[in-house]
């Protein structure tokens, strides 16, 4: 095995995202962190969240529903989604806002940055590598408790996700950091809103048609067909279906309940997390190359690390550079 030094500053950032690639695959955890190399392509499932955060984070602050949909739509354009993909996010934060017009909490902090001290769960003792940070989507009270909101958006809201909530460690660490700064967190919900699968139509070239037509025709007891050439959708014809489909039920809320026990876990797993990446042994775990979609690491993982063999399938991108961001968004209001 190979040991990589990839700490050389006396501090370093440790976010649940970094732990989380870490614990799927050290090799990718060390493209991204260690050597900061991103996918030149864009990554179309995070950008389309990226943008639906932004629509909700602007309902969150201002609870203007044109407003929430214009940013939402504006960070879509700004990340090069495709049409089909604007369409659906104006739909959904459309419906969103719609759905949730009336709350049952109030808003206290909307996309907060958050800092702590990683502390040894057996000494508690600070480490003298690790700071932890992380973005909460949101703060709320409800009555006189205080709650941790995080958004997901899925293809699919399943009873096994719903599931696998309660074990993840995520809210659990927005409360640890959130609780230093003065809130006491008495659990979390999963905002979760379902992204519709439909298409939009498009136009049917007359190549398409003819290859098309000539497969019907095969396979018809007449030899012939009455089949038209497909015209395309308008973003408005599009949207329209798209209105309904989208329902309530695409849209679920839960409620995990973070009591000191599920707290201490989620610190404690941190903390061996953070001590295995100081040793830094780095290897791929290649049962998770295909797990969650192609890796997109793939092409440098069998380029040995090579960059100069993946022509411009990668550049550079500061780790954790997203927290950053979001200090110069503050900056700018």
């Amino acid at each position: 095995m190979r040991q990589r030094k990839l700490f050389k500053e006396k501090r370093r950032i440790l976010t649940y995202s970094s732990a989380e690639c870490f614990q799927e695959c050290r090799q990718k955890w060390q493209y991204r962190y260690g050597r900061e190399i991103v996918p030149t392509e864009p990554q179309t499932a995070l950008d389309f969240g990226a943008a639906i955060h932004a629509g909700l984070e602007f309902w969150f602050k201002y609870a203007k529903a044109k407003g929430a949909v214009e940013a939402a739509v504006a960070r879509g354009a700004e990340l090069e989604l495709s049409s089909e993909n604007l369409c659906k996010i104006q739909v959904l934060i459309e419906a969103y806002t719609e759905r949730y017009k009336e709350e049952e909490f109030e808003v206290i902090e909307v996309e907060k940055t958050l800092k702590m001290r990683l502390q040894n769960p057996k000494t508690g003792k600070h480490s003298r590598t690790f700071d932890y940070m992380g973005k909460v989507d949101g703060i709320i009270k409800i009555d006189n408790d205080y709650y941790i909101l995080e958004h997901k958006t899925r293809s699919s809201i399943t009873e096994d996700y719903i599931k696998s909530l309660e074990i993840k460690p995520q809210t659990a660490l927005y409360a640890l950091a959130v609780e230093a700064e003065g809130y006491p967190i008495k659990g979390a919900i999963y905002d979760i809103i379902e992204k519709p699968g439909i298409k939009m139509a498009v136009e049917e070239t007359e190549a398409e048609f003819e290859k098309r037509k000539a497969e019907l025709i095969a396979k018809s007891k007449t030899g012939k067909t009455s089949a038209q050439r497909r015209t395309g959708e308008t973003p408005d014809e599009f949207m329209a279906r798209l209105r309904e489909k989208i329902t309530p039920q695409s849209f679920k809320r839960v409620y995990i309940n973070l009591d000191i026990y599920r707290k201490y876990e989620a610190g404690a797993n941190l903390w061996a997390t953070a001590q295995d990446m100081k040793a830094a042994t780095i290897y791929p775990n290649t049962g998770a190359c295909e797990k969650f979609g192609m890796c997109p690491y793939l092409s440098l993982c069998r380029a040995h690390g090579d960059l100069e063999q993946c022509g411009d399938e990668y550049t550079h991108k500061k780790a954790n550079s997203e927290l950053e961001e979001d200090k110069g968004k503050e900056k700018e209001r």
